[in-house]
């Protein structure tokens, strides 16, 4: 359940009005919606006569019912009649008017979802009665209220509000709704108030500020967004922006109250370490709608094509995006797949249009976004938002002790030479050309020079979503490490201290260095020595291998050091662990030979098999099993190759038509098909070729499988009928043919090649023959 709190400073400027229309929009996409009224010194939401019950008996007990209720469950005889959520979450009139509307010819109902509300409590005895309520529950300290009742109990009110909301089972209205809410949004006390400040806090997913465009509001919502104790990244992750209400005309005062935000985003946004000032929160502009003011439903039921529906739309999506829906990391992972593949226009398209609609392979995306959320959760963003003092790294002073850094001025340059180390997007020989160059420069200009060559990066990475943050540490470490390896190759002296990279390597942490002691830093850096992923870290794996640090057992090491360590890891990081355990033995063992290579494969072997329910770890596993079957004794080949198959093939059932391990099924099919009896050799070898096609299909232009689907060919070519041999060999020299056009000068497949060439010319005709 995702929790979204709408604030504004000031009354009257939409605040309400905005979170219904949003409410009922995520209910339209089939999200499970509870609105909460907390504003309880001017409930709104429980005035709207389309968010009554659907009974018919009118908002009974709300929010400061539960709260009263809360303060007396310490009270023996009243404990057993406490209000709970169940007792105040309703249906309401608006969500079962959408759910039955049928609009714009469409045979569904307008509303996919279910639109739920938590009152403030019951008006219905006048307002008197109900502040009487507000005052005799001694709301005012709400902060400290369950240490109230309990001097023990140090929770906040509202996450434990939140927390039963969760695991109440709400009675939803359509037959296919189940489960918890998927959102809770609250209706927030306006100004400053502890109401405000708790609802406001750590408790919620995002707050959404309203504002209008007089001075009073810019002014309050300057002070909204600075009375908390933030980083400089927290301020556009946490918030979104909506100006309300921008009237026709009046462009001369319009003009004015900008300037006067940009006084205040000027003001507003913090720096960090680097002196890279944070990002303003995204903010949509609401404009004045004659009706708007006039109605409580919501202008995207009445109106759903407008100008405005529409806006309200796109603030549905952002919500939903720094939310993270599922929908959304679905389609995101989607989009890295079709990178991954190397695809490119229409073909790409409609292969993530295939890949959205298949419910397998949504659910192996999802598993996937949700590791990399875990992995980046737990490193923690500061990881990549606060820079580090260079002293980490060094004992001594390294600008006297490095001829190319001494050139630069000692008053800005150890924050100069600090933002460096952030520029992940350039190589290590970009950082060399950029620091000589800026050498050459005065003084006055290195500062904003450097500035200018990253700023962007920096920003961008300041206001990345947690989705993307795993693997920009992970590009970051190896920016970082790379520009140590850099600097060391600078250094005049021989006797250059090790220590802190060495120590790394060990699994230790790093004095001055919190982050290098958390276990997942082991995982980490085993990423990134075990994969080929990012455009950071040559320079550091040049340095390992002249250090004699073999790379892949190193990644082994750090990977079973997490697991070792991490006190209780969630299952989708420690399947990643071993996910990366195997990986890297994996290989290491294709460089290695005889009882080494058995030995690092047995290693890959064990580690894929504690995640049999992983995609990508049980294809790594029919390549382990695959590979251990060709080096295996003759009477032991068959055993390895067909648990290789079944590893595939469970790979399949999690993640459907994936082409690279359609290829390497393909390829543990063809080794089967050479040992296998001759009556079954046929069997084998046509199988192998169905995958490499299938694998084709996703993958057109992919040379390797090509080449593989060549080589098979002329295998069936050989055992095949006299007749039917000329139409294998000649398929077997077009798959050529076309691998070559991709991977022109591939020994491989020219030797492929030639094969096929040579089997075809011994079957051609006497005058063909010496052609071929």
């Amino acid at each position: 359940m995702r929790i979204v709190t709408f604030y504004s400073f000031k009354g009257g400027v939409g605040r309400t009005t905005a979170m219904l229309n949003v409410a009922y929009l995520l209910a339209q996409r089939g999200r499970k919606v509870v609105v909460a009224d907390w504003d309880l010194h001017a409930p709104g939401l429980s005035l709207m006569e389309r968010m009554q019950p659907l009974n018919g008996d009118g908002f009974g007990k709300g929010v400061l019912d539960y709260l009263l209720g809360l303060k007396e469950s310490k009270n023996p005889k009243k404990a057993q009649k406490r209000v709970v959520i169940a007792d105040i979450v309703h249906s309401t009139h608006l969500a079962r008017e959408a759910q039955r509307r049928k609009g714009d010819d469409l045979e569904e109902p307008r509303m996919q979802g279910e639109l739920f509300c938590i009152p403030a409590g019951n008006l219905a005895g006048g307002l008197k009665k109900f502040t009487d309520a507000v005052k005799n529950a001694n709301l005012h300290n709400l902060t400290n209220f369950l240490s109230y009742i309990d001097p023990e109990d140090k929770r906040l009110v509202f996450r434990v509000f939140c927390e039963e909301l969760r695991q109440t089972s709400i009675p939803w209205l359509m037959a296919r709704s189940e489960g918890p809410a998927d959102y809770l949004l609250v209706d927030c006390r306006t100004g400053i108030t502890e109401l405000g400040d708790l609802l406001l806090g750590e408790a919620t997913d995002l707050n959404v500020v309203v504002y209008g465009q007089d001075p009073q509001n810019l002014e309050g919502l300057k002070i909204a967004l600075s009375k908390f104790d933030r980083q400089p990244w927290e301020l556009a992750a946490n918030t979104l922006l909506i100006w309300s209400l921008e009237p026709a005309g009046q462009e001369v005062l319009k003009r004015k109250q900008r300037e006067l935000k940009r006084a205040m985003v000027n003001e507003l946004c913090r720096k960090d370490g680097l002196g890279v000032p944070e990002a303003f929160p995204t903010e949509y502009k609401i404009p004045y709608h004659p009706e708007l003011p006039l109605t409580n439903v919501p202008i995207v039921h009445t109106y759903a094509q407008s100008d405005l529906s529409r806006v309200f739309a796109d603030i549905t999506q952002s919500i939903e995006e720094k939310c993270f829906w599922d929908d959304f990391l679905v389609s995101e992972y989607a989009k890295i797949d079709i990178v991954k593949n190397k695809m490119e226009g229409d073909h790409a398209a409609q292969r993530m249009r295939e890949i959205l609609a298949d419910q397998s392979w949504r659910g192996y995306l999802l598993k996937h976004a949700y590791t990399h959320l875990d992995l980046a959760h737990e490193l923690g963003l500061e990881w990549i938002r606060k820079p580090w003092s260079w002293e980490v790294f060094w004992d001594g002073n390294p600008f006297e002790r490095v001829p190319l850094l001494k050139k630069f001025g000692t008053g800005d340059r150890k924050t100069l030479i600090n933002r460096m180390v952030y520029a992940t997007s350039f190589t290590v020989q970009h950082k060399k050309v950029l620091l000589e160059q800026l050498a050459k420069e005065p003084d006055h200009a290195k500062e904003r020079k450097l500035a200018e060559s990253f700023a962007e990066e920096r920003t961008h990475d300041l206001t990345q979503s947690m989705l993307t943050a795993w693997w920009t540490s992970v590009e970051f470490l190896g920016a970082m490490l790379d520009w140590w390896c850099m600097v060391l190759s600078y250094q005049e002296q021989t006797d250059v201290n090790t220590r802190v990279i060495v120590e790394m390597l060990e699994g230790k942490g790093v004095p001055n260095w919190p982050d290098s002691e958390k276990p997942i830093f082991n995982l980490l850096l085993a990423v990134l020595l075990s994969q080929d992923l990012t455009k950071n870290g040559d320079a550091f794996k040049k340095w390992m291998r002249e250090h004699d640090w073999p790379l892949q057992p190193t990644a082994y090491i750090l990977a079973q050091n997490y697991l070792t360590r991490s006190d209780a890891p969630s299952r989708l990081i420690q399947d990643h662990a071993w996910f990366v355990a195997g990986f890297s033995a994996l290989m290491h063992a294709k460089d290695l030979f005889g009882e080494q290579k058995c030995e690092w494969l047995a290693k890959a072997i064990t580690a894929c098999e504690y995640c049999p329910d992983d995609a990508d770890t049980l294809t790594n596993l029919g390549v382990a099993l695959a590979d251990m079957g060709r080096i295996a004794p003759q009477e032991a080949k068959a055993e390895y190759f067909q648990k290789a198959i079944r590893a595939y093939e469970q790979s399949f059932i999690i993640r459907p038509d994936d082409a690279g391990t359609l290829t390497n099924l393909g390829n543990v099919l063809v080794d089967m098909g050479r040992i296998a009896p001759q009556e079954a050799k046929a069997e084998y070898f046509q199988k192998a070729i169905r995958v490499y096609e299938q694998s084709l299909i996703i993958r057109p232009d992919d040379a390797g499988t090509l080449t593989n689907l060549g080589n098979v060919l002329v295998d069936m070519g050989r055992i095949a009928p006299q007749e039917a041999k000329a139409e294998y060999f000649q398929k077997a020299m077009r798959a050529c043919e076309q691998s070559l056009i991709i991977r022109t000068d591939d020994a491989n497949t020219l030797t492929n090649f030639g094969g096929a060439l040579f089997n075809m010319g011994r079957i051609a005709p006497q005058e063909a023959k010496a052609e071929y």
